[in-house]
């Protein structure tokens, strides 16, 4: 059933598989991948992100993967991201439902076309 969506978003480059041409599709997701995943889906939409935030780096930001960094910073600047308590984002902890709702909703609240 989810074939053709992933179709869409391999084709788009969004998503790229966890690695040996595997894709995994009932794994879990981790929430550094959903900031990677996000923030290629912003730049295919050519979307905009406002970088108005400004504060601390997360106290785990040395655990978030070379691949990562970028996309957590991008969406943290923007707001879309807010991390855990005690200023931890958690890089391979499983983003729940609720977080990817919250996410999305502040992503898309905040994503607006680019001139």
């Amino acid at each position: 059933y989810y074939r053709p969506y992933v179709a869409w978003a391999v084709g788009l480059g969004i998503v790229t598989g966890v690695g040996d041409g595997r894709f995994a599709p009932e794994a879990a997701v981790t929430r550094q991948d959903l900031a990677v995943m996000l923030v290629r889906y912003v730049r295919v939409r050519k979307l905009e992100l406002p970088q108005g935030w400004q504060g601390a780096p997360f106290a785990d930001a040395g655990d978030i993967r070379d691949y990562a960094g970028e996309a957590v910073g991008l969406l943290r600047a923007a707001g879309v991201i807010n991390g855990k308590q005690g200023n931890l984002f958690d890089p391979l902890g499983v983003a729940t439902r609720a977080e990817v709702s919250a996410i999305l909703h502040r992503l898309l609240l905040l994503g607006a076309p680019a001139p």
